[in-house]
């Protein structure tokens, strides 16, 4: 549950981040 919830968090995280640079 745990890991699935922070591997989703990164996966946002990184497309974000992306969009932004």
């Amino acid at each position: 549950m745990v890991g699935l919830a922070r591997s989703g968090l990164m996966s946002l995280t990184i497309g974000l981040i992306e969009r932004l640079f």
